[in-house]
């Protein structure tokens, strides 16, 4: 969740035109440049204007069921949709969504500490009673 944060934070606040996507981490930052740039010229819009108008609207975000919605409401043949995310994953794709900070993971680090201070508290303990007890026999 902290990474989507991020992601989000970055994607509104940097500019920066990314998204994830099935998992997946996807910046289409230098395509829409690339586009503004050569606005008369459609070479430079290869890309379906329904997908990139849902990374434009919700840069940052999850994306994945913004786009399977528009891809079923407008009847992109799938043949169409197969290209258009081979053309995505092979040239916009910049990685997978970091999920280390997930509760997932990080509930094994508390239970390690916990474990761990438990471990200590007895051996602290063993040692007070060990040193009481032989100051008591002299």
């Amino acid at each position: 969740m902290l990474n989507l944060i991020l992601i989000s934070y970055s994607g509104v606040t940097a500019g920066r035109q990314w998204a994830i996507f099935q998992g997946g981490v996807y910046d289409l930052s230098d395509y829409f440049y690339t586009a503004n740039r050569h606005a008369n010229d459609d070479r430079y819009s290869f890309l379906n204007k329904l997908i990139t108008d849902i990374w434009k609207q919700q840069p940052g975000m999850d994306i994945t069921k913004a786009v399977k919605e528009t891809i079923l409401q407008n009847d992109i043949s799938d043949n169409d949709w197969r290209r258009e995310f081979a053309c995505l994953r092979n040239n916009f794709y910049v990685g997978e969504v970091d999920f280390r900070k997930d509760a997932r993971c990080q509930v094994t680090n508390y239970v390690l500490l916990a474990a761990s201070a438990l471990i200590m508290t007895t051996i602290l303990i063993k040692c007070a009673s060990r040193l009481l007890s032989t100051r008591s026999q002299y």
